[in-house]
């Protein structure tokens, strides 16, 4: 059985970028040659590091393996016939981990694929379609669970704020409430859960914005971490929280 870890915050708050490696930026990140990443919008990656199945068919690339699926906007299909997205990713992870060496799976940008089916069935007024993001949520995070346990499964999402008993708590981003209430937090699936957090500080000429992961909740967030692991404040590095996780599970 695999082991989850969420990493949730705002754009723009290093989720993406702590997973890519950057001597520039001190960040450690996943090795790329072992580290399936699974895109939810088709943002650029530096191809240096990662590349789809069609970059690969390019002269200057024919001998990288494949390492990036970018997941199609609105219906996808297998073998010619209609599927749920769902069913689409998850055929399609499978089918790189069973021909790879792949020891990190990522998610980036997970909120958009509940997002972006509740646009493509707007037309749809029935609760149904609430209960289908949901269920389809559900697969996908089963799916990473139930990989082997050498692999690490990382999910990338947007953050949201609601109100619970009176204090505003940040959870990670579905498609509305609906959604969350035929599911439930995402979050309960797993044992860590890491939010981003921005520290700036201003020097004579610019202005340096440092970013760290948060371990555990101050009683905001769904944050939380195997006892012992971390501290509470951490670089914003994955490779770090990888080296971190197969140390304390060795």
């Amino acid at each position: 059985m695999a082991e989850m870890i969420m990493v949730i915050g705002p754009s723009g708050s290093g989720k993406t970028s702590s997973a890519i490696p950057n001597e520039m930026l001190e960040i450690k990140g996943l090795d790329p040659k072992n580290t399936l990443m699974v895109s939810f919008t088709g943002k650029a990656l530096p191809k240096k590091h990662y590349l789809t199945l069609a970059d690969t068919k390019e002269e200057k690339y024919k001998d990288r393996t494949p390492n990036r699926i970018v997941v199609p906007a609105g219906d996808c299909s297998l073998n010619g016939k209609p599927v749920a997205k769902s069913v689409w990713i998850i055929a399609a992870m499978q089918s790189y981990i069973s021909k790879g060496t792949f020891k990190n799976v990522v998610l980036d940008d997970f909120q958009y694929l509940s997002v972006m089916h509740l646009l493509d069935q707007s037309h749809n007024k029935g609760y149904d379609k609430f209960v289908d993001n949901g269920k389809m949520v559900y697969d996908i995070l089963k799916y990473l669970s139930d990989l082997p346990s050498d692999i690490l499964a990382f999910v990338l999402a947007h953050d949201e704020t609601e109100k619970e008993n009176y204090v505003e708590k940040r959870s990670m981003k579905l498609g509305g409430k609906m959604v969350k209430n035929s599911l439930g937090n995402p979050e309960g699936l797993c044992n860590t859960v890491l939010y981003t957090e921005s520290e700036t500080e201003k020097l004579e000429e610019s202005v340096q914005v440092k970013k760290y992961f948060i371990t555990q909740s101050d009683g905001t967030t769904t944050a939380k971490s195997l006892p012992g692991m971390f501290p509470y404040r951490i670089p914003n590095d994955l490779g770090l929280v990888e080296k971190a996780f197969r140390e304390y599970m060795d």
